[in-house]
């Protein structure tokens, strides 16, 4: 068969193109090439981060792995069979573990060996969706298409030494069916996970810090008039990190969003920032938020029924994982309808 070729740079030009890419060629044992690798962004080629990607699912699916070199601008990648069971995959640094766990989740749930991946690397991280995501978001998301995953959290890693630890545990044979998530029912609570983590006996904990941020978000949402539950975290990690995560339950959907803080700003500012992110979702009429709306696209393409659902914007990362995933399966159709206050995105699986 021949290999399959994607453009590297083309759309948003990140490593979302390189993961579904990869994901998809396990799963449909498809040999693949990927040439100019983040042809467009600062530093081109393979970071670490996405070496990390490929060099495991190579492990994984017992697959040949030509370029697999940090700087690399192209990619070949033989798959041949998936191997289950248990794994642990370190990226080295603070790279997210939420991006590898996404990438290895699909090949395996959707094979014949399940198993659990321990991953070691950033838990908590402002370019990625940080692991209270995975938790409140995704996995409850994943669940209602009939799929299944068991997210925890054994360690916290932050930018810049990560040193985090998750786990997942993945059963094989998964296929998911389609979904209608159009409409958004009535919020019915709020959820704040706020941290401030920091090195073990080098600085006392501050929950002072935590507590700030979550009593701000509180003070700027309570006017919602719902049930709002404060959880305080201040564990001990590698490096310090102040991170404050919003979850929202409407019904039985989910959505999230999170702000971290900086030196030299104020953790209620930390607060504001998460606050008038929820603020603006629920000004709209989508269902999905915008992390959300992209992760549930590959499922609901290899799903056992069509699906629909809003979300906030046509965002650059959704649209290029559509186009990848029509370069692999081009019998699945997936368009973006305009709507007043929302995108609405068809889904009809092959």
């Amino acid at each position: 068969m021949q290999d399959i070729i994607i453009q590297g740079n083309q759309g948003e030009g990140g490593g979302q193109i390189l993961r579904t890419s990869l994901s998809l060629s396990v799963i449909l044992r498809q040999s693949l090439k990927v040439i100019n690798i983040r042809a467009n962004r600062d530093k081109p080629g393979l970071r670490p981060q996405h070496l990390t990607v490929a060099q495991a699912l190579a492990r994984l699916s017992e697959a040949t792995l030509e370029g697999g070199k940090v700087g690399s601008a192209e990619l070949t990648f033989h798959p041949t069979h998936w191997e289950g069971g248990d794994h642990t995959i370190s990226i080295g640094t603070a790279g997210a573990t939420s991006l590898l766990l996404h990438a290895l989740f699909y090949p395996m749930a959707k094979g014949d060996e399940g198993g659990v991946l321990t991953l070691e690397g950033g838990t908590h991280n402002d370019r990625a969706p940080s692991f209270p995501y995975l938790e409140e978001v995704w996995q409850p998301l994943l669940r209602q298409t009939g799929m299944q995953v068991d997210v925890a959290l054994d360690k916290v890693g932050v930018y810049p030494k990560g040193g985090g630890v998750i786990r997942a545990e993945i059963p094989a044979g998964q296929t998911a069916h389609g979904v209608e998530w159009l409409t958004r029912p009535p919020l019915s609570k709020i959820r704040i996970v706020s941290m401030f983590a920091h090195p073990k006996n080098k600085r006392k904990p501050q929950p002072d810090v935590a507590r700030r941020m979550a009593a701000q978000v509180e003070a700027e949402l309570q006017h919602l008039d719902v049930e709002i539950e404060q959880v305080i975290l201040t564990p001990p990690s590698a490096s310090i990190s102040a991170y404050c995560g919003v979850f929202l339950t409407s019904g039985t959907l989910k959505a999230g969003f999170d702000a971290f803080g900086r030196k030299g700003l104020p953790a209620e500012e930390v607060g504001k920032d998460a606050a008038r992110q929820v603020l603006a979702f629920l000004e709209t009429d989508a269902v999905l938020d915008e992390h959300a709306s992209d992760q549930m696209l590959l499922p609901l393409a290899m799903a056992t029924s069509p699906s629909q659902f809003t979300t906030t914007t046509r965002s650059g990362h959704l649209e290029t994982n559509a186009d990848i995933i029509k370069h692999f399966l081009p019998h699945v159709q997936i368009e973006f309808e305009p709507l007043d206050n929302a995108l609405k995105v068809h889904i009809i699986p092959s």
